[in-house]
Formats: structure tokens, C-alpha cells, sequence
């Protein structure tokens, strides 16, 4: 999730001085220095303001600041960024490092396309050669066909085509698939139009235009202008107002138009389902209430899911004490309580591979994470130049301590390449293709090799993304909400109960991490992590450290003893854990402030497994005392690993789990409950056995938290005996006898760090 850090592009004779933050170019016969503002950053400039200039004014290592040049595209090549042969006065090559400089939609425009480049900067391109090199997407764009007007005496100029010619363009542009071409001659069609009923029609085509290149902003826009010149044509109107609504997510007032056009045309909408489909995203938008299952089921066989409405209503933004911009909860909430669903803002997909892949941002250890941090670049520089509302949220992300001031949407959109990449690698979440629980086979013993994702996780197998809302998460190493995802969608789900007002955290880091990887980890994304957890930590002795490394290596040294020396190993194994877990960690750093020992859970969880045999179908011949030494590693996992606590109830099955406040919600607990499960389940006393299906309950309650969905809990831990038994909790004890299962719950989970005394 948390990436590493990335310096600014390394384009051959491009690099920055760290020392002064410039930028130098370095090429044959001059070398010179430019400060990031002028040289680097992109220009603020509007196209009224810059003046005019030919290819042969072009000076080579200089940034022409108040020049503008028009081009004509000859062709198109893509490789390390995009190459452009263009012509003026004289052929020229146009470099961009982003490879969609115009919008992946407009790749197949035809040759002869006229392009504009604000304050042209003529350096070495990536292959070597002198060209116009264009660092933001922002710097070059199309040439719409009304601004040549007033240009006659440039360079290149054409004849103004009338509004049927434009018309005509338009069309020819949308069979090309390059809707947004279209949008500027029927613009032009508009604008020239000498009637009310033309100037509509060229209206209702602009509108159309922008909507299939995803600019609804300018759709709406346009729709505004509308002169209502023909009659019967105002359902079509709302088609298109409805349309762009629904894509910019605006459910309420969709809705609202939705309900506009059933009294219109009665017949359409209800064909359609208009007006529940707006109203069931309503309910998603505000209440958070999805059909789970279903999303569920898509993410099996979608890469992206596009038709549900996004879900932060019970957070805000505010300053917080940790960093900054935080998100806060307003209201109380619950363990699993929804907390966000969220629609990734930009995805890369596996074996997905950017023009600019081999651009190097960096020195990376593998060559997957180089091309999914270009292919982001694109993505990103694709989906934010096309609403100047996403280029404002896009640019509010943090970027490290260069951080720009806030875009406005009033002001000249730009598209800052190199902030950008600073975003993508503070920001970015890698899952996998799928839903969040196919991790959880990787760590189950029960579950077939064949049917898991082989750890490591490679780069290659993850996607890499920015969830605009989900990227604004603190980072704790005790968090206290538990991010997930489903498909493309993040979940964040409470990760234990939450007071309102409270600052939500996740974990930029895997949480069984040591502090030393931590801290690397998160030195990478530019800060030091000052958690209850890290703080204690701080204070580690050398001793403890060494024993404290003797003991992170037990779980491998566990995981790969063969399944016939497991009674060989088993007494030299647990003797080495409990010598040094006193002094790795010392009762009084933990317990008394009642701090999580992350690294401990699986060490505990292949103890228990270690004791009771070689296999899951083995425990049903382990003898009672391997149980109950398993039973007991396997709440010291919970309790003294997690800290969190099972209460059971003495006159019922009834169990609950008990948080702390500094809980840790991870999918060993959930390894841990199935474990207890079973062995409840194979307990040869009826009372034991009867808490199986309550212990069930609180492990899918985990999965819920864990992996943002619980549909597919029972299709996991299938070698398990108690498989077929269906997850329900006892019925509870009045309040004053529960009060006192819980206090003893507690009182148990504090004593297991005393645990390893009565095992040696």
C-alpha cells in the first residue's frame, strides 16, 4: 500500500539538484541551470496572452516563456513517452512524457491535427534527439477551430469552415473515435450557427461529444446554452443533463431529473427504470446501503465495477493532530460499521503497460512496480485534465513537503507532472485483481495449494491506484479502521469501537512488520510514525532486539519444518520461544499500556498447529492435553498478540469478542476463531462443543472487518471438521452476568503474558 519514494523522472540530461531544488539539462555544447518554476513546472499562461512563434525561432536548451506554437501532427509513435512529427514553417519532433497527452480517447485522431503548445521548451527528448519536450499534459492540446479567428496572418492558418462543414467534421470525428475533436467542431457548428433551431442541434451533438470523452462539466455547460427552439425537445435535453449528472455522481440532483423527465415521457423512463435505479444509488450514496453479495459476485468476474454510488457520509474532513487534512468520524460506530465505499479514482491492471514504460522515475527493485507507477502517471494525467474538479481533488492530496498551494477551479487548469508522481507514491494502494479475501487462502493451512496466491506476492500480480477519499487516511500501526477492497472499489470498515469525532487510521504497513521495517518503510513515504506502538518500541534495549530477532525467525523456521519432524522439533521449538519472549517482550512495555504484539500472532498460530499434529484432519487424534496447550496458545494469539479478548458466557454458547483500544483487526484472528472452532467442535464434552457455531460467528464477524465483506466466509476453511456448521451465537446473559464474563475476559487476556511460566 505505502509505496517508495520516487525522485522527478531521470530523462536523459534532465535531473534535479537536490541541494537547490533546480533543474539542470546538461547537453552537448552548453549546460545550463533553470529554476522548477520557469523551466519545469507548467505554464500558467492563457493562449490570448502568449504570442505566436515559428519552429525556427525554436532556441535549443530554452523554454520560450510567452511564445506559443501551432503545429499540424504528421504521425504518431509510442514508446519511452509519445513522439509527435509535426510540422509549422519547418518539421519538428514533439516529445511528451506523458503518453496521452490529449486523453486516451483521442489517439486516433487523423493526421493533420492542429495541436498548441504553450511556452514550448526545446531540449533533449528521451531517444536523444533535440525536440519540444512537454512534461504536463496541460502545456498541449488540441486547437479548436474558433480560436484560429483573429490568427489569419500565423503561420499556419486555415479557412473558417461554415457551421454545415463543422457539422459534418464533427461527425466524421466521433465515427474515429475521437469524441473530443467532435466537441470542438460542433462547438464551432454552434457558435457559427444563424438560427435558434440549428444552434440547438449543434448544441444537443456538443453535449453528446463531451459526455462519451467524459468531460460532463462542459457538457452541462453546453446544455445550459440551450435556446429551446424545437418543440418536444426537452426529454431529450434531460436525457443528456441525466446522463452527465450520473457520471459526475451528482445522485441527488439526478434524481431530480430522473423524476423530471417520468412526467415527460412516462413511457421511456419507467422502460428504463430511471427513477429507482437514481434512487437505490441515493440510498448507497447516503446510507451506505449496498447489495454486498453482488459486488461480491462481479469482482469474480469484473476487473472494474462501475454501477454503484460512492459512500463517505458518516466521515469529514478536518485538521487533525497527526498530519494535517484527516478524516474524522462523525457519529459512534461499531466494529464493522461501513466507513467508506469508495470507487477507485485511477486503477492500473495487471500486465497493463504504459507508452512511457520505459521511462525510470527511479532505481526500482522490480521492473512491474517501474511500469505501474507510469502507467498511473497516464492514467491519472488522462482522468484529471478533463474536469477541473478532479484536477482540484486530485492536487489536495498530500505530495510530501513540497507541496504546491490548492488548485482552484476557477483558475487555469494544469496538470503538475512532477507533484503528480510525488501524490501516486504517498497516496497509491496496491490490491490484487478480485476481491480482498482471496489473500486469505494464502495463510490458511486448510486451503490446497492450488488455489493460492504463492507468497510472495509478486508486483506483477497487483494493480496500483488512488482512491481520492480513501487516500486521505492516517497512518497508525495500531489502526483503528481496516481498509479492503472489492474489485475497484475500496471498503473501510471499523476496525474496533470507534467514539465520534474520532481521527480514523489504517495501516500504510503490514501490520506483523518488525519496527525496524517499519520504520524504513514509512522513512520512504517521508515521515516517522509516532503510534503508541512505535513509541514503546523506542525504548527496546539491545538485548531484547537480539532476542526479539530470534524470535521473528521461529515463524519461518516453523512454517518450513516437514510435517515428520514436527515431534522432533516441537520441544526445542517452544523451548526457544519461551526463553526469549520474556525478554523480546517484556509485560510491563505491553501489558500495562495493553499494546498488540503483531509479530507474535503467527508464531502463536504454528505453535498451536505445531502441537496438535501434522495436519488439520490430524487433530481430531491429538490427545487432551495438546488440545488444551493448543487451546492455550491460541487465546494467548489473540489476547497477548491482538489484544482482543473472547468472553464466553457460563450459562450459554454465547461468546463475543472484546477490543481493546488498541485492538489489531488482522486475518490471523480470524486462522486463530476457526481454530478454537474446531477444536470446539471435536471436544468431546457437549458444552465445549456446543460454542462451535458462536466462535464461528465471531470469526466471520473478523472476516467482515478484515475483508470488507462476509458472503464469502463459508467458502473458506473447507479441510476444517466444522465446515458445515453455520456461524450463530447463543443467546446472551442479562447485562450483570455478562458485565462479569467480561471482566474475567480481560483479566485472562492480561495474564497471558505469564502464560509461558506454567508452559515451561
Amino acid at each position: 500500500m505505502a509505496m517508495p519514494n520516487m525522485a522527478t523522472p531521470d530523462i536523459k540530461g534532465l535531473s534535479i539538484n537536490d541541494a537547490t531544488g533546480h533543474i539542470q539539462t546538461q547537453y552537448r555544447g552548453y549546460n545550463a541551470v533553470y529554476s522548477e518554476k520557469e523551466s519545469y513546472g507548467p505554464s500558467l499562461k492563457t493562449l490570448d496572452s502568449l504570442v505566436p512563434m515559428k519552429v525556427s525561432e525554436l532556441v535549443a536548451g530554452q523554454r520560450h516563456a510567452g511564445r506559443r506554437l501551432r503545429l499540424r501532427t504528421l504521425s504518431t509513435t509510442y514508446g519511452k513517452g509519445v513522439y509527435l512529427t509535426c510540422r509549422g514553417d519547418e518539421d519538428i519532433l514533439v516529445w511528451s512524457l506523458v503518453s496521452y497527452p490529449f486523453g486516451r480517447t483521442s489517439t486516433t485522431l487523423p493526421v493533420g491535427t492542429l495541436i498548441e503548445i504553450r511556452e514550448p521548451a526545446f531540449h533533449k527528448a528521451e531517444n536523444g534527439r533535440l525536440a519540444i519536450c512537454v512534461w504536463h499534459p496541460t502545456d498541449m492540446f488540441f486547437c479548436l477551430q474558433y480560436i484560429l479567428v483573429g490568427h489569419a496572418s500565423d503561420h499556419v492558418a486555415c479557412a473558417i469552415p461554415n457551421m454545415l462543414d463543422c457539422m459534418g467534421f464533427g461527425n466524421a470525428a466521433l465515427l474515429k473515435n475521437a469524441p473530443l475533436a467532435a466537441a470542438h467542431f460542433y462547438r464551432c457548428a454552434r457558435v457559427s450557427a444563424e438560427n435558434a433551431a440549428d444552434h440547438d442541434k449543434a448544441m444537443v451533438k456538443e453535449a453528446f461529444a463531451y459526455i462519451r470523452c467524459n468531460h460532463y462539466g462542459d457538457a452541462l455547460q453546453t446544455l445550459s446554452t440551450t435556446k429551446a427552439a424545437t418543440p418536444g425537445n426537452g426529454a431529450q435535453l434531460l436525457r443528456l443533463i441525466y446522463a452527465a449528472l450520473t457520471r459526475m455522481e451528482d445522485w441527488g440532483l439526478a434524481h431530480r431529473k430522473a423524476r423530471e423527465l417520468e412526467t415527460i415521457d412516462p413511457d421511456s423512463t419507467r422502460q428504463l427504470g430511471l427513477v429507482p435505479e437514481t434512487q437505490k444509488r441515493l440510498d448507497e450514496h447516503l446510507l451506505g446501503d449496498y447489495d454486498i453479495d453482488g459486488l461480491v459476485q462481479k469482482a469474480d468476474r469484473a476487473i472494474t465495477i462501475h454501477d454503484i454510488a460512492d459512500y463517505a457520509a458518516g466521515i469529514e474532513q478536518r485538521t487533525g493532530a497527526l498530519s494535517g487534512i484527516g478524516l474524522f468520524l462523525k457519529s459512534s460506530a461499531f466494529p464493522g460499521s461501513l466507513l467508506l465505499v469508495e470507487k477507485a479514482f485511477a486503477l492500473t491492471q495487471p500486465g497493463e503497460h504504459a507508452g512511457s514504460e520505459n521511462l525510470r522515475p527511479t532505481n526500482p527493485r522490480h521492473p512491474a512496480i517501474k511500469n505501474r507507477l507510469m502507467t498511473l502517471l497516464d492514467k491519472l494525467a488522462d482522468k484529471a485534465v478533463t474536469e477541473p474538479a478532479h484536477l482540484r481533488d486530485l492536487f489536495s492530496l498530500c505530495s510530501g513537503a513540497r507541496d504546491g498551494p490548492p488548485i482552484k477551479v476557477s483558475e487555469t487548469p494544469t496538470f503538475e507532472t512532477d507533484r503528480a508522481q510525488r501524490i501516486h507514491i504517498r497516496n497509491a494502494h496496491s490490491p490484487f485483481v478480485g476481491a480482498c479475501h482471496v489473500q486469505h487462502d494464502v495463510f490458511d493451512p486448510s486451503c490446497p495449494d492450488e488455489h493460492v496466491i504463492k507468497w510472495p506476492f509478486k508486483p506483477e500480480q497487483q494493480c496500483l491506484g488512488i482512491w481520492l477519499e480513501g487516500s486521505r487516511f492516517d497512518h497508525s500501526c495500531v489502526p483503528n479502521a481496516q481498509w479492503s477492497w472489492i474489485s475497484n472499489v475500496m471498503v473501510v470498515r471499523a476496525a474496533r469501537p470507534l467514539a465520534a469525532d474520532e481521527e480514523l487510521t489504517i495501516s500504510y504497513v503490514p501490520p506483523n512488520q518488525t519496527f525496524d521495517e517499519r520504520l524504513k518503510s514509512l522513512a520512504d513515504n517521508g515521515f516517522v510514525c509516532h503510534c503508541p506502538l512505535c513509541e514503546a518500541e523506542c525504548e527496546l534495549t539491545l538485548t531484547q532486539i537480539s532476542s526479539r530477532r530470534i524470535l521473528d525467525k521461529l515463524d519461518i523456521r516453523i512454517a518450513n519444518l516437514p510435517s515428520l519432524d514436527l515431534a522432533k522439533h516441537s520441544k526445542t521449538t517452544l523451548r526457544t520461544f519461551h526463553n526469549h519472549l520474556h525478554l523480546a517482550y517484556p509485560s510491563k512495555l505491553y501489558a500495562d499500556q495493553a499494546l498488540p504484539a503483531p509479530c507474535l500472532s503467527g508464531p502463536l498460530l504454528n505453535l498451536a498447529h505445531m502441537t496438535l499434529g501434522p495436519s488439520i484432519p490430524a487433530w481430531n487424534r491429538a490427545s487432551a492435553s495438546a488440545r488444551a496447550k493448543a487451546s492455550t496458545y491460541l487465546h494467548a494469539c489473540l489476547s497477548l498478540a491482538l489484544q482482543v479478548h473472547i468472553a464466553y458466557a457460563k450459562s450459554s454458547s454465547y461468546c463475543e469478542i472484546i477490543y481493546d483500544p488498541h485492538s489489531c483487526a488482522r486475518f490471523v484472528s480470524i486462522h486463530t476463531l476457526i481454530a478454537l472452532a474446531e477444536l470446539a467442535h471435536l471436544s468431546p464434552d457437549p458444552k465445549e462443543k456446543a460454542r462451535c457455531p458462536s466462535l464461528k460467528y465471531c470469526a466471520k464477524a473478523m472476516y467482515l472487518i478484515c475483508y470488507g465483506e462476509s458472503v464469502s466466509f463459508q467458502r473458506k476453511h473447507q479441510a476444517y471438521a466444522c465446515k458445515d456448521v453455520k456461524p450463530e451465537n447463543g443467546k446472551k446473559p442479562g447485562e450483570e452476568k455478562w458485565v462479569k464474563c467480561v471482566k474475567e475476559a480481560e483479566e485472562k487476556g492480561k495474564a497471558a503474558w505469564e502464560f509461558c511460566k506454567s508452559e515451561k
